[in-house]
C-alpha cells in the first residue's frame, strides 16, 4: 500500500476523518503555554516556505480505514456485472430483449470508501489543513496569477472538504462552509471575516473546536499577512508540489 507522507497527498487520495471519541482541536485554545506552541508553529511553516527550506514535522499515527471495504465493494461490483451478463445472454436465447444497465458507484468519492483516523496528530494536520485553506483562499482573489493556469480553485477547496471532524455535527458544517465558494475580506481581522460569512451560525461560536481554528486562522493571517500575492503562490506550490512541509506516517 503506497504511503504518504504531507497532507496533501493524503487529502487527494483518502479522506481524513477526526471521529467523535477524540478531542476537540486545541492549538487555539487561550493560555500562555497554547499561545506559544501555536505561534512557534506557525511561525516554523512560514519559514519553511519562505527561505524553501524543509520541515519534518515527526511522526503521524493513524489508522486507514476502509481497504476490506473497497475491495468489497470492487468485488460486488463484479459479480453484479457478472450476474447481469448471464441474464442478458439467457433473454437473447429465448428471443427476449435486455435493454442494457450501467451499474456505477453509488459515490464516486473514493474518501467515502477509504479514509485516514489519526491516532496522534490531529492537531499538526488541523494546523496544516488551515494553511492550506489560507493560501488557497489567498489565491482565490488573484486570477492572474500564472499558477492558476495549473490549480483549480473551486476543485482544491473540494479535496479540503475530505478532511472532516465528526466531533460535533458543528464542527463538521463550519469546516463545509469555509470550504464553499465564499469570498473571504483579508482586510479585517481574519477570524471576523470568516464570521461575517452570510451561512456562519454564531451559535457555532460555542464548540471549541471552532473557537479554535478561528484563533488559529488569525494567527496564521497576522504572520502571512504582508505576503505578495506572487509569494503566496510560490508557498503552495513549494507545499503541494515540492513537499516542503513532511512527516513520517506510521
Amino acid at each position: 500500500m503506497e504511503v504518504f507522507n504531507t497532507f496533501w497527498d493524503i487529502i487527494n487520495n483518502q479522506g481524513i476523518e477526526i471521529p467523535p471519541i477524540q478531542r476537540d482541536y486545541a492549538q487555539g485554545r487561550k493560555s500562555e503555554k497554547i499561545d506559544n506552541i501555536r505561534t512557534k508553529f506557525i511561525n516554523s511553516m512560514h519559514k519553511s516556505l519562505k527561505n524553501n527550506e524543509p520541515l519534518r514535522l515527526d511522526f503521524i499515527y493513524g489508522k486507514i480505514y476502509g481497504i476490506r471495504n473497497e475491495e468489497e465493494h470492487r468485488r460486488n461490483k463484479q459479480a453484479i456485472d457478472s450476474l447481469l451478463r448471464s441474464v442478458k445472454d439467457y433473454a437473447s436465447s429465448i428471443d427476449l430483449t435486455f435493454n442494457e444497465l450501467d451499474i456505477r458507484d453509488k459515490s464516486p468519492n473514493k474518501e467515502d470508501l477509504i479514509y485516514l483516523i489519526p491516532l496522534d496528530g490531529q492537531q499538526r494536520l488541523t494546523t496544516l489543513f488551515l494553511l492550506h485553506w489560507y493560501l488557497l483562499k489567498r489565491l482565490d482573489l488573484k486570477e492572474n496569477l500564472v499558477v492558476l493556469k495549473r490549480l483549480d480553485l473551486k476543485e482544491n477547496l473540494e479535496l479540503l472538504k475530505r478532511f472532516k471532524y465528526k466531533t460535533r455535527k458543528s464542527s463538521l458544517s463550519f469546516i463545509n462552509l469555509i470550504c464553499s465558494d465564499t469570498t473571504i475580506d483579508f482586510n479585517k481581522s481574519l477570524d471576523e471575516a470568516v464570521k461575517d460569512l452570510e451561512n456562519f451560525s454564531n451559535t457555532w461560536l460555542d464548540d471549541p473546536t471552532v473557537a479554535s481554528i478561528l484563533v488559529v486562522l488569525k494567527a496564521i493571517h497576522e504572520i502571512f499577512k504582508s505576503e505578495s500575492d506572487e509569494d503566496i503562490a510560490t508557498y503552495w506550490e513549494r507545499l503541494t508540489i515540492d513537499k516542503i512541509i513532511f512527516f513520517d506516517f506510521f
